[in-house]
This record gives structure tokens, sequence and C-alpha cells, in this order.
């Protein structure tokens, strides 16, 4: 380590102005923040042994100036897909088309009726503007528009009446046993997390069924991936339990008070989380650190 260069590394302000000349369009925060990060890499790099000489201010200035455009440039870019696989949630899942994305582009750009039924002034509901699109499409007399907690409603929906049959005791107890059971299936084994009870045959896996739980893996890579099988199981956990807690008068326990009042608040309890937690943790590492 070179105590010298360390001593003689510019100071912030000395490289704002020239960075900026470079990159006139930026802001200050953007220059300010850039001229940090390349300064501090630099004192790493010293640090470490790596740098054998103090580099010219113009090439720090260019290094910074590096440093903003690329913090300004967007980090969704379009790609080729070559998978094999057209719906690839890695890669955006389905293309729009040209006239499609202007008009959500257009739609997104102004105020809209999402949720509003201009006719009777009143709500309205956003399955509406696709419904009959879908209708035409499939030739259904109703369609509906699910995402995958939603899917599971669906799929409960259609099995209720034989859940209904269960005990609700029973019935909890077999869907958490079913989805630990099952935790493994989509990567070939029966068992949960890292314990696993028994490798699957392959040959299960070939159809790709991926939307079931049985993808191939050699075709089907997902960061966003939650088929019905295992998660379908935890969801009628929370059905059975609820038949458990919910007393047959058709209102919650008292002992459910408190959760009864996060599901009416739901938005505010979204929204709110997230600063409560980190400023937990931070508070935690201060307390830690002292």
């Amino acid at each position: 380590m070179d105590k010298a260069m360390l001593r003689n590394i510019p100071k912030v302000d000395e490289l704002l102005a020239p960075t900026h000349a470079l990159c006139p369009d930026a802001s200050s925060a953007a220059v300010t923040a850039a001229v940090r990060r390349t300064l501090d890499a630099l004192r790493e790099d010293i640090l470490s042994g790596a740098a054998r000489e103090l580099p010219g201010r113009d090439a720090l200035c260019t290094l910074a100036a590096a440093y903003v455009r690329g913090a300004e440039t967007p980090s969704l870019r379009p790609v080729i897909n070559a998978t094999g696989v057209v719906l690839h949630t890695n890669l955006g899942r389905a293309r729009l088309s040209g006239r499609a994305a202007k008009a959500a582009a257009d739609a997104a750009e102004h105020y809209s009726t999402l949720e509003y039924d201009v006719k009777s002034g009143g709500r309205g509901s956003r399955n509406a503007h696709v419904e009959e699109l879908l209708c035409r499409l499939t030739g259904a007399e109703s369609a509906l528009v699910v995402n995958n907690n939603a899917a599971a409603v669906l799929l409960t929906c259609l099995v209720y009446p034989l859940l209904q049959r269960v005990p609700a005791g029973m019935g909890l107890a077999t869907s958490a046993a079913l989805f630990a059971l099952t935790n493994q299936l989509p990567y070939g084994y029966l068992g949960f997390e890292n314990w696993h009870l028994c490798a699957l045959p392959a040959g299960l896996y070939k159809a790709n069924w991926f939307w079931l739980g049985l993808p191939d893996l050699t075709r089907f890579t997902s960061a966003d991936y939650f088929p019905v099988i295992p998660w379908v199981f935890l969801f009628w956990c929370g059905v059975f339990l609820a038949r458990l807690w919910h007393p047959s008068r058709g209102e919650a326990p008292a002992a459910a008070a408190p959760l009864c009042a996060v599901g009416r608040n739901t938005l505010f309890v979204y929204m709110l989380h997230q600063p409560v937690i980190y400023g937990a943790l931070w508070l935690w590492h201060r307390i830690r650190g002292m």
C-alpha cells in the first residue's frame, strides 16, 4: 500500500466541474455519485495493491463520466430469444406487437377507465376490458384473467364441494404433508427443501408440464416459477385453517382480530412493511455495532 498515493487522491470537488462538462445533461447528484464511486474504486485499488500509479485527473473524470452514462442507460434492453421457449419468463414472457405496445403506451401516458364505468358513473371492473375479447377468441360464455394466486382460488372453487366433505383438521394435516412431500417435485425429487426423500423417474418430465410442476429442466427455466403442485396444497392449508378458526355464525373469533385488521388494511400494510423492516434492521445493526 502506497500511503503517498492515498494522500494524493483528488478531492470530489476538484473533479465535479470537469466531469460535468463531459456529460452536461446529467444532474449534479448523478455526477457527484459517479465521482465518489470513481474515487472509492481508486482507493480500494491502492489499498489492495492493484493500482501501481495514480491516474491523471482527466482519466478519472472520463471514468466518472462513463459511470454517469452507464447509470442513465436503461438496464432493460432487447435481446434475441434463441432458447426455444417462446413464453420465457426470464426474457419478458410474450412480446407485444407494435400496435399493442402503442396502445399500452397511450393508456399508460394518460389517466384511463381501468376500474371506472363511464355509463354508470361508478366503479367498474378491470376484467371487463378483456372478457369480451377472450370470449370471442375462445368461444367461451365468460372469461376471467387470473394470476398465480387467483389460479389457486379458481382451482379451489372447482373442487370446493369435495374439500367441504373433508374434516378441517384432517384436511389441514394432509395438505401440509402433501406440500412438504411435493415441495421439490419441480426439481425431480419428493421431499422438502434440501431433504430429498427419493428421486422421481425422468420420464415424468419429458412432456414439460411445467404448469403442473413437472418441467423439463433441459428446456424450461424461470426465475418466477410457482406451479400448481406444490403451491395449491399450501393454499388449501389456508382453506382448512379458516374452517378451523371460522365459527358457524360467520364472524371471526376474537383471537383473529389482529389478522382481520391487517386484511382490511392490506394496501397500508403493503406500503408500510418495507420501511418498517428496513428501519428495524438498521436499528438492530446500529445497536450491535455499539
